[in-house]
């Protein structure tokens, strides 16, 4: 949603897929079109997403505020599924 602010989105256990960032005209941010990204801080919808990938568990936050909205997608063997959109 645009304007969101204090972003945070963790894996609870370890998992074998890659969280994923897209915004609603299919552009990827972080991890998208086969292409998995290290840990880092990514320029996204007008703030910076920290993204951290220790081992199969992910994290991702961020302070905001959004400029456009954003999906959060969960890929498994290089298939996105939307799992939550902010």
């Amino acid at each position: 949603m645009t304007g969101a602010r204090n972003i945070r989105v963790e894996e609870v256990a370890e998992a074998n897929n890659y969280l994923a960032i897209r915004n609603d005209a299919g552009r990827y941010y972080l991890n998208g079109h086969w292409y998995i990204q290290w840990s880092g801080d990514y320029e996204a919808a007008g703030t910076v997403i920290h993204y951290r990938r220790d081992g199969n568990r992910e994290s991702l936050d961020s302070p905001g505020p959004l400029t456009e909205p954003l999906h959060v997608m969960v890929s498994v063997a290089g298939i996105e599924t939307p799992l939550r959109s902010c």
